[in-house]
């Protein structure tokens, strides 16, 4: 009896470093995450930020708005500085074979100091989430680069204009293609391009932004055919994180 309890006191110190070394381990991976997530926000650049998501969080966020984030934790936030020390928690634990890690602390900036929450899947960002008193909400008070946006509306005019609906329609946000039936869109587009002749050229205008609860970026579409024009426009919607394209417009325009 007594030499059991020595064996089974032993393999339960062992057992228990282990536990130790794994909570100890998980905490200094959380707090690493959570300092490189916010030295990538401070670069101001958010390919860099990028770099450290999970491919499927890339299909849900894309640069322009998230480096309208970046600039507006900058704004009202200032440059980080540290995470706080004894206010952190992090868990590690395997779903279907991959590490996910979950870090949850304050991060302190030049200006205040903030909530932060990380999920990691295999080392890659898979959640965030930052709460703070000084950042507002909304936070996107202005437009993101309109550029990327500008070529999807011509993009998108050029594939109604050319017939190519199924092109079109990828471009769509899904609740929009619900919208408007293949043939109904097929014919209209028929029509107006009948009335354009060949190769007409699309110009796109001065993109307007609306900010608030559901931020938009319209962009202008001017079409110029054979002697007759089209005009209208592409809208995009930010989710915020993503500009989804809701709504158009383009029709023959009153010469």
């Amino acid at each position: 009896m007594g030499t059991f309890l020595k064996v089974a006191g032993a393999l339960a110190l062992v057992v228990g470093a282990g536990i130790v070394a794994l909570l100890f381990w998980s905490h200094g991976a959380g707090e690493d995450a959570q300092r490189g997530f916010y030295e990538a926000v401070g670069s101001g650049d958010p390919d860099r930020l990028l770099a450290r998501f999970d491919p499927e969080m890339l299909e849900l966020v894309e640069p322009g708005p998230l480096k309208v984030w970046m600039d507006a934790v900058a704004t009202h936030l200032g440059a980080f500085k540290e995470l706080s020390g004894s206010n952190f928690s992090t868990s590690k634990e395997t779903q279907n074979g991959r590490s996910v890690v979950k870090s949850e602390g304050k991060v302190i900036f030049e200006k205040g100091e903030g909530q932060s929450l990380l999920t990691l899947l295999d080392d890659k960002v898979v959640r965030f989430e930052l709460r703070s008193d000084k950042l507002p909400d909304p936070w996107m008070d202005h437009a993101p680069e309109a550029a990327p946006y500008v070529e999807r509306a011509v993009a998108f005019a050029g594939h109604l204009l050319a017939g190519r609906i199924a092109e079109a329609q990828a471009l769509m946000f899904e609740a929009l293609r619900a919208q408007v039936p293949d043939e109904e869109l097929a014919q209209g587009m028929a029509e107006l391009r009948a009335g354009l002749g060949a190769d007409p050229r699309i110009t796109a205008g001065e993109p307007a932004f609306t900010g608030g609860k559901t931020p938009t970026l319209r962009i202008p579409i001017e079409v110029h055919g054979e002697g007759r024009r089209a005009e209208g426009h592409v809208t995009f919607q930010f989710t915020p994180w993503k500009g989804l394209l809701t709504a158009y417009r383009l029709r023959p325009a009153a010469n």
